[in-house]
């Protein structure tokens, strides 16, 4: 009895994943994508931050999404575009300095590789800490940079674990049409959260998100 009951645990939560994942894709594309990701990215784990603090019974999927989409979309959009032009600016500074000589110029490139390296992982807690604290876009972007700096082996744990994800769709691809996107932001939610456990000057946890 207790092995059936993990069974269809897993099951169930297996199917979850791959509902949520279907949602993810659809209104990204209804959002034609470039307005649709970031929006549906962040309802996404908003769902899944549900699911982590036990509102899974009787959670409708797609109601609960189309709600979480539409009250997100303009300040989730805003918040990409800030990481997205962020990330614009690492690229035209790398390349410039890159065809550079001299002493300065590559002090500058180890400078604007640790820049990026911080950045990528900021970009890891973007939706985990948006969706579980109550803050503007520039605390968002403050908050996940502290938490870059003074969580490192959270980070590097999450990097490693996203990275085995990864590989386990490339040896199974026909799973990414699936849970890919499900299954990936499950696994950032579930690390990113190790951090959420002792906060440091951490913002107000979301509570109004969970009525909707």
């Amino acid at each position: 009895m207790f092995v059936n009951g993990k069974l269809y645990n897993l099951c169930e939560g297996l199917m979850r994943l791959m509902i949520l994942n279907l949602f993810w894709m659809l209104f990204t594309v209804m959002g034609l994508i470039v307005a649709g990701f970031f929006p549906a990215t962040t309802a996404m784990f908003a769902i899944i931050r549900k699911w982590m603090i036990g509102q899974s019974n009787e959670l409708p999927i797609f109601k609960t999404f189309f709600k979480l989409y539409t009250h997100y979309f303009i300040q989730a959009n805003l918040l990409g575009v800030i990481y997205l032009a962020i990330g614009a600016l690492l690229t035209v500074d790398l390349h410039f300095f890159r065809y550079s000589n001299g002493l300065f110029t590559n002090v500058l490139l180890l400078v604007i590789y640790s820049l990026i390296a911080i950045y990528s992982i900021m970009l890891l807690y973007l939706f985990p800490v948006y969706v579980h604290y109550e803050q503007n876009i520039l605390e968002n972007v403050k908050y996940t940079f502290i938490l870059t700096i003074a969580r490192p082996l959270h980070a590097l744990l999450m990097v490693i674990t996203l990275i085995a994800t990864l590989l386990m769709f490339r040896y199974l691809p026909g799973l990414v049409p699936f849970c890919f996107g499900s299954v990936s932001g499950f696994v950032v939610m579930k690390i990113a959260s190790l951090s959420f456990v002792w906060p440091i000057s951490a913002p107000k946890i979301r509570s109004t998100v969970d009525r909707h």
